[in-house]
């Protein structure tokens, strides 16, 4: 291979990465991982077992999160939960 390609291939194999780079970090959003962030000010939580509450701060460190509901009509706070939730010790 004549070295006149050598830049032209490293330039090639960085636009590659770079695609590979983006799919990984969609499959990882897809799968839920989550990197840890700092506090979110617009999402409090005091809910200490969770793997996604900043632990220093009352708020949840996720960019956003999914409320769930338990029956057809919810009525009341305990009819909802944070379907993100994810036990901290898993």
């Amino acid at each position: 291979m004549p070295v006149r390609n050598f830049p032209r291939i490293i330039h090639m194999f960085i636009e590659i990465l770079k695609v590979k780079s983006v799919i990984l970090i969609n499959y990882l959003k897809k799968v839920g991982f989550c990197m840890k962030r700092g506090p979110n000010e617009s999402i409090g939580c005091t809910v200490t077992e969770c793997k996604y509450h900043a632990h220093d701060e009352a708020y949840c460190t996720l960019d956003k999160i999914q409320v769930a509901k338990h029956v057809p009509e919810a009525t009341n706070i305990e009819s909802t939960d944070c379907a993100s939730f994810q036990n901290q010790a898993r």
